[in-house]
């Protein structure tokens, strides 16, 4: 299973996410660290690592934020995902203050695409 461990463990999860290029560099942009802080982290704990390189990430995504009525997020979630071109990497979430935002692409306008699902343009 998991590096021939019996059982797959929440490090063995980790380990393969720290090894994907592509979701891995989105660790500094959630605040968690670099993947060699977390390696760094595990190792002290002991966990076995991977004998495999440790690929290269070309480093995170620039992405835009836009902050949208925390009561109209999944509504406007919703329309997004259909006017939004392929590939533009939709993301959302809220906190508990109140907040609520979506995240793209930086190549996509995505204020502009907000604006018009809150004005009811189609």
């Amino acid at each position: 299973m998991g590096m021939g461990a019996g059982e797959v463990g929440s490090h063995h999860v980790l380990l393969a996410y720290l090894w994907d290029p592509g979701a891995s560099s989105d660790l500094e942009l959630f605040g968690e660290g670099t993947r060699f802080e977390v390696l760094r982290e595990l190792a002290a704990l002991a966990v076995v690592m991977p004998t495999t390189p440790f690929p290269r990430v070309a480093g995170p995504r620039p992405r835009e934020r836009v902050f949208v009525p925390q009561a109209s997020l999944m509504r406007i979630v919703d329309e997004l995902m259909v006017r939004l071109p392929k590939g533009s990497d939709l993301g959302f979430n809220e906190d508990d203050q109140g907040r609520a935002w979506v995240t793209a692409n930086a190549s996509i306008n995505l204020e502009s695409y907000v604006r018009d699902i809150t004005e009811g343009k189609v």
